[in-house]
């Protein structure tokens, strides 16, 4: 086991030599000086796996036998952990090395998931890109202009139904932007089936995602 961190069905997993190292990290800031060892983490959560299983409880999926090479080029046990896991082999420390190992795998739950979210709008946006080409007639099929212009028109769209004066490119958009955006793509690659001209489908969108078009619509309806 080389990575202290992996992920395992969309699941993070810490190893207990990454725990141990926060524990301790988080028992200083505290102002606890007593150091935690390894081999006595170890013992405590073979003792977890032993009650769970003493009591009938399946839990020690929480907990997955593994090894790593030491220093010395010795290959030692140690523990996969998952958050339920972790959770488990903090009861014995205090709120404070608790509560800030929560937040570190919180961290790391975000930027794992904002990691996907980004994967798989990239993944939607070749897919919509393959669709586009489809749409576009022979003789303009090897032209990456018309990628240039789908994008341009959706990136403008998208940055105007925010409010942002200037086109943003996909990059400097958030998340909630992002999903907008796979939003307005997705029309444009309708649009541009049937109308099968770029200004044409640039204008509709403008029209249909005017924020300040909708939220007046909105209020007349309210009203």
């Amino acid at each position: 086991m080389d990575n202290l961190i992996v992920i395992e069905n969309n699941e993070i997993r810490m190893s207990s030599l990454e725990a141990i190292a926060l524990i301790n990290q988080f028992r200083e800031e505290e102002g606890n000086k007593v150091e935690k060892q390894h081999k006595v983490l170890l013992r405590d959560i073979r003792d977890e796996i032993k009650a769970l299983e003493n009591a009938g409880i399946e839990g020690q999926h929480n907990f997955v036998p593994s090894t790593y090479i030491s220093s010395q080029n010795k290959e030692l046990p140690c523990f996969m952990l998952n958050k339920a896991g972790l959770m488990q082999i903090l009861n014995k420390e205090s709120a404070v090395v608790r509560y800030k190992t929560q937040l570190y795998i919180e961290k790391l739950e975000k930027a794992y998931n904002d990691l996907q979210f980004r994967i798989g709008d990239k993944k939607h946006q070749l897919k919509c890109m393959e669709m586009l080409q489809d749409f576009l007639p022979e003789e303009l099929k090897q032209e990456k202009v018309s990628y240039i212009k789908a994008n341009t028109v959706v990136n403008k769209c998208t940055s105007n139904y925010f409010g942002f004066p200037k086109m943003l490119k996909k990059a400097e958009m958030n998340d909630e932007m992002l999903k907008v955006r796979e939003e307005i793509l997705d029309d444009y690659l309708k649009l541009f089936e049937v109308l099968q001209d770029n200004g044409e489908v640039r204008d509709a969108l403008y029209k249909k995602y005017d924020k300040q078009k909708l939220l007046l619509e909105s209020k007349n309806e309210n009203n």
